[in-house]
């Protein structure tokens, strides 16, 4: 139905995982009621959506997560604690006014103190956003411990219960993901001793401050760096980085300067895209051009840091050689590899990329062959960092060293 030359006061939407974002966006601008009608409503120009847990994967739209944001807990609570007073006083009043012989005095002070919260919550509710996630454990007594069990011990696939009664955001399910040997034990949360994300290199536990770090990069829709280190028998990935349009390979690398500001040993063994090689002889490559960003900062003044590009003669990476060898690293199979740990904290964004990396299978000849699905690329810019396989691929290069490549081979 058309909503041109519409005027509401308030919005409903129902099942709103059912409509695209596009959709609900074009809707927005019919909020344009009389102000001097019904201006004194908190709901005046207001939103309210009801719908059941999305799963992207599933084609449904999780557009109303965009509001998590907008709400500010500590006000929230003021209204409740509020909200929650005036009902005590309506019910005293209630009570009195059902005695045999009300007190007037009291009646009048109760409606006077009730008037007073009317006016209070109307200002603290004004322009403020309430976003609840519940589950349906918040219904248990009705529902039973029993039936929540019988759910939990086959009826529903674990992915289909975290979703729709734990109230989870879903992520992939395991049996088609990419990467699909990635799993909790690969991730500590421990990086910091605040258990926090690290403001400064500083803070990274596990990091060697005195020792070369390395680096994962690709050049796609958005930058994405990925920073590891040899640890003895173990290989951690420490921190990422990235940088959507308009930004570049200035911004990205003052990230990079900033947080190792302080790190001793200030060289850096990058691995990328071998695309990042491309106009080299006009000294227009990529590589060169963050090579730069590193070591000089935005005056031209040098920063201290070398960086040696490892990725110049870089054979082509085939997405089916990409999985055999994640499957061998992330499995621990292979004890020529190093055991591989991700600070699951500092790398949030690599982290979620990994995880919702999509499979693909296909045929090369009468051969099956596993592929990435790469269509989360297309994305908006700002859902690169959290959704796309851009930061897989940084990932990727930062792992797949021509030395690694051959204990896999071997």
């Amino acid at each position: 139905t058309s909503l041109h030359h519409k005027t509401v006061i308030h919005l409903f939407y129902d099942e709103a995982k059912y409509d695209k974002e596009m959709k609900v966006n074009r809707a927005m601008p019919i909020l344009r009621g009389d102000a001097i009608t019904y201006g004194h409503s908190h709901l005046f120009l207001g939103i309210t959506i009801t719908t059941d847990m999305p799963d992207i994967d599933e084609n449904e739209y999780d557009w109303f997560f965009r509001y998590v944001k907008q709400m500010d807990p500590e006000r929230i609570i003021k209204i409740v604690q509020a909200a929650s007073m005036r009902n005590d006083l309506v019910i005293s009043l209630l009570k009195e006014e059902r005695k045999n012989k009300p007190s007037p005095l009291k009646l009048k002070r109760l409606k006077r103190d009730i008037e007073y919260y009317d006016r209070a919550l109307l200002k603290l509710r004004k322009g403020q956003t309430f976003f609840l996630n519940a589950s349906s454990f918040a219904n248990v007594e009705i529902l039973t411990i029993d039936y929540l069990k019988r759910l939990y011990n086959g009826t529903m696939e674990l992915h289909e219960f975290k979703k729709s009664v734990v109230g989870m955001r879903p992520g992939l399910r395991r049996d088609l993901r990419f990467y699909v040997l990635f799993g909790e034990g690969h991730k500590y949360y421990n990086g910091t001793m605040s258990g926090e994300a690290a403001y400064s290199s500083r803070e990274l536990r596990y990091l060697h401050h005195d020792k070369t770090i390395e680096g994962g990069m690709d050049f796609g829709n958005m930058l994405s760096l990925v920073i590891g280190q040899p640890d003895g028998a173990y290989y951690r990935v420490h921190k990422n980085f990235f940088e959507i349009p308009p930004g570049w390979f200035r911004e990205i690398a003052d990230q990079f300067l900033t947080f190792f500001q302080n790190h001793e040993y200030k060289e850096l063994d990058l691995y990328y895209d071998r695309a990042g090689n491309n106009f080299e002889k006009q000294k227009e490559d990529y590589a060169g051009k963050i090579k730069d960003a590193i070591e000089k900062d935005g005056s031209g003044n040098r920063t201290g840091w070398i960086v040696n590009l490892k990725s110049r003669k870089q054979a082509v990476i085939r997405q089916d050689a990409e999985y055999d060898f994640m499957q061998e690293i992330m499995g621990g199979t292979n004890n020529n590899l190093p055991i591989l740990l991700v600070d699951a904290v500092n790398c949030k964004e690599m982290v979620s990329s990994v995880e919702k990396a999509k499979a693909e299978i296909k045929y090369r000849g009468n051969s099956k062959v596993v592929f990435k699905v790469k269509k989360s690329e297309k994305l908006a810019p700002k859902k690169l960092p959290m959704l796309s396989t851009n930061f897989s691929d940084a990932f990727k290069y930062l792992l797949m060293r021509p030395g690694w490549i051959a204990l896999v081979r071997g």
